[in-house]
């Protein structure tokens, strides 16, 4: 999307939540990990849906700021590539645990793991620290792209995007833009943010590109995503 609808989107959120009470979140860290090391000892059976609903109640959701702003994961990713010492290890793996709630961090391990695959591939130095044989252990490609399309189908399932009443519901900016863009394999046209009936919603205007048809796309916006976007504007 464009750094317009960015601006439509952020603005919007940020406005809507100013009007909004802050009440002292009640962490369920304890209940989220427990489904997680579930998860990822027999992923066949995972609650993925259940993990998800979980993330945004848990302090590591908190911990990562503001939820409307993109590209947490990749700035992770990035501070491993680019340093490539123990601590920037540790820093990913633990944020790889920690989010499993988020779809973006599925998505983008995999991402990690297939670069780095391909130029070792070749014969070429992998673009991640501590490969054996050109192998990484630590991140588990087959769960790494379960769980992006688990996550994502549960998304998809809390709607259909057709209007205020059967809006997808968003926990954060990155599912948007992942299912808007490499989902659906559409392109964004413009969007704003409104408050309807005590909720935050984000119409997104879309364009099919083969038949240039133009539809809107109803995003509900998870109520513990504004309170935590107002947070994290007020600590700033």
């Amino acid at each position: 999307m464009h750094k317009l609808l960015i601006m439509l989107i952020i603005f919007g959120c940020l406005t809507v939540a100013e009007a909004r009470a802050e009440e002292a979140p009640a962490f369920k860290d304890k209940e989220y990990l427990a489904l997680v090391d579930a998860a990822r000892a027999a992923p066949e059976k995972a609650e993925w849906c259940k993990i998800r609903e979980l993330y945004p109640d848990t302090s590591f959701y908190r911990a990562l700021g503001d939820p409307l702003e993109r590209g947490k994961s990749q700035a992770i990713g990035k501070k491993l590539i680019i340093d490539r010492t123990p601590d920037s290890l540790d820093i990913f793996k633990k944020f790889m645990y920690e989010h499993f709630g988020n779809l973006d961090s599925h998505r983008y391990a995999a991402y990690l793991y297939r670069w780095n695959n391909d130029l070792t591939s070749q014969r070429m130095q992998g673009i991640l620290p501590g490969a054996v044989k050109g192998r990484i252990n630590y991140i588990d490609y087959k769960l790494a792209r379960q769980g992006a399309r688990e996550m994502m189908k549960c998304f998809v399932a809390s709607g259909n995007g057709k209007s205020y009443e059967t809006a997808y519901r968003a926990i954060q900016a990155d599912e948007m833009f992942i299912l808007i863009e490499q989902y659906f394999h559409v392109d964004a046209t413009g969007g704003q943010t409104i408050s309807k009936d005590g909720k935050a919603y984000t119409i997104v205007g879309v364009q099919i590109p083969e038949s240039r048809q133009k539809l809107n796309i109803y995003f509900h916006l998870d109520d513990r995503m504004i309170k935590a976007a107002k947070a994290a504007r007020e600590k700033k």
